[in-house]
């Protein structure tokens, strides 16, 4: 197998790659934030002065909650860019790799 047709193969196979699970991580944050923005503006109510009466351990309860939701927030970009490198990379290698067996069987003639 000429190099020419590895490398362009190495390189077209992983934009592809990139490209569709850069989509897919888009539409993951995109949702992501749209929930965790409507599960803190359901809370937010109940942390507000004049709120109705609630039991201090409800009251308690909630505040985690919500300063949990502004933690996963802050955190959702980088780790969901770790597992889509992740996945890019894993998804890649087994294509790289499959595609260059294939082209590899092309070659000889089988």
């Amino acid at each position: 197998m000429s190099m020419k047709i590895n490398r362009t193969w190495a390189i077209q196979s992983f934009m592809v790659c990139f490209f569709f699970n850069s989509v897919l991580a888009g539409l993951i944050y995109f949702m992501s934030g749209k929930i965790l923005a409507g599960m803190a503006e359901r809370i937010s109510p109940f942390l507000k002065a004049g709120a109705p009466a609630l039991p201090e351990e409800v009251h308690a309860a909630l505040g985690i909650i919500a300063a949990s939701i502004t933690g996963l927030h802050a955190y959702l970009a980088p780790a969901l860019a770790a597992l889509v490198g992740a996945a890019t990379l894993l998804l890649w290698l087994s294509i790289f790799f499959i595609g260059r067996r294939l082209l590899a069987r092309s070659e000889r003639g089988i």
